[in-house]
């Protein structure tokens, strides 16, 4: 008997009990209630029989259709879960078909690409076979053209060497021709210097007896001339000793005279430079009041003719202020261009920082080859990255103490030597050239931060 189904039919109650306690440990009965576990129904009333709950026997046939029922269901379910495992075998038959076509289909594209890198190499080895092939083309070419240069170089050797030689013969020939001209020349020259030398001998002769005969008329001439100068040294001297005496005697009248002279003009130019101090006084206070007053009116001026110019800007004006383009080293003493406009003269760290990396790029270009004159008229030559650090230390020291403790960019102001202020670093907007000194904004820490770039430049 099936232990997992149980087939109810008419019969007795111990018939009954002994087949349900045959079951009862695993078999599920079917009872008007619903489906309960026999071996539960079992435990909870052991000595019940299913007659004695009050079946009867239409339930006995209910339940039987039920079991017939449950077994339809059963086997449906059994059919669907045949036809779900051929679907899934199915399924899975076509995704190993799948697979295998597109593992197929990978290998022939796999082939197909080693085919492709093969014709590719084939094609490399083919195009380096002809580079090869060409190259050696080339290099026979160039050897023999150099061949056929060196042959034409030989011969074109060959002959300017028999051309030099013909024209060394010619030269030689005409050499030897214009020697015996010269020869014959000379000949010539000989023969009228001979009449030359005796035509001088003649006049020499002559000339000599002229001299002698001049000689002893200055003879006479000079004894008349001693004779004279011996009368009038006599004479000096005795004008000289007289003379002597005179100047003598002037001479302490001037002594006296001059000590009586200095005595006086120290007097006069105690009193003079004491003048000249108070008028100095006097015209440097009234140049200052009047360079107050030109500038004054100077500014009026330049107001006026600002307002003109803005009042009617069609007219165009010429301005003859008397003004003088010179070199500031520090804030603009004008206010043309709108107010504070120099860039010329002042230390400009932007200015600076474009001059620094330019000279970077070119010591890059050139080395240590390239060499400046720095500091210009100092004779000493220096590559471009030298002169870009001592360009660098030159900014720095803007910013650091000097000697007596003063940082450039504060001038000689006391306060920043306080202990709580000496440590303060401002940034101005630009600076003095002659002395260092911060102009404009002092917290322009923008494009004076870049001194940053100069330091690290110094420890590069």
């Amino acid at each position: 008997m099936d232990k997992n189904k149980l087939f109810i039919s008419f019969v007795s109650t111990e018939q009954l009990q002994h087949i349900l306690g045959y079951l009862f440990s695993e078999t599920e009965f079917l009872s008007p209630f619903g489906i309960r576990s026999l071996s539960k129904y079992h435990e909870e009333n052991p000595y019940r029989a299913p007659v004695e709950l009050g079946w009867s026997q239409s339930s006995f046939h209910d339940v039987d259709e039920q079991c017939h029922c449950k077994e339809r269901e059963e086997a449906k379910e059994r059919e669907k879960q045949r036809r779900r495992e051929e679907r899934e075998r199915e399924e899975r038959e076509r995704e190993e078909r799948e697979r295998e076509e597109r593992e197929r289909q990978k290998r022939e594209r796999e082939e197909r690409e080693r085919e492709e890198k093969e014709r590719a190499e084939r094609e490399r080895e083919e195009r380096r076979r002809e580079k090869r092939e060409r190259k050696k083309r080339e290099k026979e070419e160039r050897m023999r053209e150099k061949r056929e240069r060196k042959k034409r170089e030989r011969e074109e050797r060959i002959r300017e060497k028999k051309e030099k030689k013909k024209r060394e013969r010619e030269e030689r020939e005409r050499e030897r021709k214009e020697r015996e001209k010269e020869n014959e020349k000379e000949e010539e020259k000989e023969k009228e210097e001979e009449k030359e030398k005796e035509e001088e001998e003649e006049s020499e002769k002559r000339s000599e007896e002229e001299i002698e005969k001049r000689s002893e008329e200055e003879i006479e001439k000079r004894s008349e001339e001693e004779k004279s100068e011996k009368r009038s040294e006599e004479e000096i001297e005795k004008r000289s000793e007289e003379e002597i005496e005179k100047e003598s005697e002037e001479e302490e009248e001037e002594e006296e005279t001059e000590e009586e002279e200095e005595e006086e003009s120290e007097d006069e130019k105690s009193s003079i430079i004491i003048m000249a101090a108070s008028e100095q006084s006097e015209i440097d206070q009234e140049e200052t009041s009047t360079n107050l007053e030109s500038s004054i009116q100077m500014d009026d001026k330049n107001k006026k003719e600002e307002e003109e110019e803005d009042s009617d800007d069609d007219i165009p004006v010429k301005r003859a202020n008397n003004k003088v383009i010179r070199y500031s080293p520090g804030e603009s003493p004008t206010n043309m261009f709108g107010g504070n406009s120099n860039w010329r003269g002042p230390i400009w760290l932007c200015m600076n920082y474009l001059l620094h990396e330019c000279l970077d790029i070119y010591y890059k270009a050139y080395g240590n080859e390239f060499t400046v004159e720095f500091p210009t008229g100092s004779r000493d030559r220096k590559n471009l990255r030298d002169i870009r650090k001592e360009i660098s230390k030159r900014i720095v020291s803007l910013f650091l103490p000097n000697r007596e403790g003063y940082r450039p960019i504060h001038g000689n102001e006391p306060l920043y030597q306080k202990d709580y202020l000496q440590h303060i670093v401002l940034f101005y907007e630009y600076f003095n050239a002659e002395n260092g000194l911060g102009c404009g904004a002092s917290h322009q820490t923008g494009w004076s931060s870049l001194v940053v770039e100069f330091i690290r430049n110094l420890h590069s």
